[in-house]
């Protein structure tokens, strides 16, 4: 494959990763709140010898697990009614979203600047015979 080939491969890279990249960024801006967490449904045994979960029927508890200040927190959201646990679960959501559309961006940023120095170097052309005539007259 020679230079021209390369580099309308290149260009076609670019454009490829450009329009990859404006889509993700629209994930990025759009307006919506986001929640640093995972919800989840923990089971557990709460410790009295009569209770059903002391015969292997644990107690399912729905909780956000979540860094505050630098530490883990467990919130239990058994209380919390539904449309407040669905819209914990869409801002967890929505953050998980935002997190793999930022990590592309990132990835394809990268292989946009190895496109770009590729077509760079295909672009490049030897020193015209001109240019080595003239240093060899000057000598």
């Amino acid at each position: 494959m020679n230079d021209r080939e390369k580099a309308s491969q290149a260009r076609a890279k670019i454009s490829k990763l450009i329009t990859r990249m404006s889509d993700l960024g629209k994930t990025v801006i759009a307006k919506r709140s986001l929640l640093k967490g995972t919800i989840v449904q923990s089971k557990r045994r709460c410790g009295h010898s009569n209770c059903k979960c002391a015969k292997g029927q644990l107690h399912e508890t729905t909780v956000l697990t979540l860094s505050h200040q630098g530490k883990s927190k467990t919130i239990p959201l058994t209380k919390q009614p539904a449309n407040v646990l669905e819209q914990l679960r869409k801002q967890v959501s929505d953050y998980q979203s935002f997190r793999r559309s930022r990590s592309e961006i990132v990835h394809c940023f990268n292989e946009l600047m190895d496109a770009i120095n590729q077509l760079e170097l295909n672009l490049f052309v030897e020193v015209p015979a001109i240019a080595e005539k003239k240093k060899t007259q000057k000598g």
